[in-house]
C-alpha cells in the first residue's frame, strides 16, 4: 500500500477543478467551516430572529446574520486564508473584515490549520459527519477504494490508508481517535495516517461529502447591532 496521501485526489466527473483545488490547498494553511447549517427559526416576538440563520456546533446553536452566514457557508468548501479575507471584505457590513472573521473564529465556526502540529491539534477536536457512502474496492483493482455521494454519481477514489480513515469517521469520535485505531490496525505510523486523514478531509469537503463538527465554544449570541 502506498503511503502517498496525494492518492486522495481523484474526484470522478470533476477531475479538473476538484484536483486543482485540492492541489492548491494541500501544502498550505487551509480554512474550513465547522458546524452544520440548520436554517432559520423565526420567532414572532424576536425581531432579530427574522434575519438570522442557525448553525449547530456540538449541542449548541449559533445565530448568524447574512454577512457572517455567507462567509461561513462559503467556507464549507476549504479555502486559503487570503481567499477567506477577500470574501469577508466583500460581505462585511457594520463590522470590519477583521471583526467579522474574528467573530466566526471565536465562535468556533471556522478552523484554520497547516500540515504538521497545527493539524494534529485540530484533529483532536474535529469530528466528521459523513454524507456519502463507501463502496470499497474491487477484485480487479484491490488498491483503489471508492466513496460515492448519497443519491449522487459523484465519486472519490482513494487508497487503503484514506479509506480506513473514512471508515473510522463515525460522527462521534475525533479524527485523531479514528486515526489512532487505523494506525494500530494497519501497523502504520500515526503521522502517515493523520496526513492521509487531512488530505481526505479536504477532498471530501470539496466534493460535498462531509460536514465537520466540533465541541461548542459557547459564546453569547450578540444583538443585531453587534453581529457581523
Amino acid at each position: 500500500m502506498s503511503s502517498a496521501p496525494r492518492m486522495t485526489g481523484a474526484l470522478s466527473g470533476h477531475e479538473g477543478t476538484a484536483a486543482k483545488d485540492l492541489e492548491e490547498l494541500i501544502d498550505g494553511e487551509v480554512v474550513i467551516a465547522v458546524g452544520v447549517p440548520q436554517g432559520v427559526n423565526v420567532q414572532e416576538d424576536d425581531p432579530d430572529s427574522f434575519n438570522q440563520r442557525l448553525v449547530r456546533i456540538g449541542d449548541d446553536f449559533v445565530p448568524l446574520f447574512d454577512d457572517a452566514w455567507h462567509v461561513w457557508v462559503s467556507a464549507l468548501a476549504p479555502m486559503s486564508r487570503a481567499e477567506l479575507s477577500t470574501l469577508a471584505s466583500a460581505e462585511a457590513g457594520q463590522r470590519s473584515t477583521d471583526e467579522l472573521l474574528a467573530y466566526l473564529f471565536e465562535a468556533g465556526l471556522l478552523a484554520a490549520f497547516t500540515p504538521g502540529s497545527s493539524w494534529l491539534s485540530w484533529s483532536k477536536r474535529l469530528r466528521v459527519l459523513p454524507m456519502a457512502v463507501g463502496l470499497g474496492n474491487s477484485r480487479e483493482n484491490l488498491a483503489t477504494y471508492v466513496i460515492q455521494g448519497w443519491n449522487s454519481d459523484k465519486t472519490l477514489s482513494v487508497n487503503a490508508f484514506s479509506y480506513w480513515n473514512w471508515l473510522s469517521w463515525n460522527g462521534t469520535a475525533p479524527i485523531f481517535d479514528g486515526a489512532q485505531g487505523v494506525a494500530t490496525q494497519l501497523e502504520v505510523p500515526l503521522e502517515t495516517i493523520l496526513e492521509h486523514a487531512r488530505v481526505l478531509l479536504l477532498a471530501c469537503l470539496i466534493a460535498g461529502f462531509v460536514f465537520v463538527d466540533s465541541e461548542p465554544v459557547g459564546i453569547e449570541a450578540p444583538s443585531e447591532q453587534h453581529v457581523p
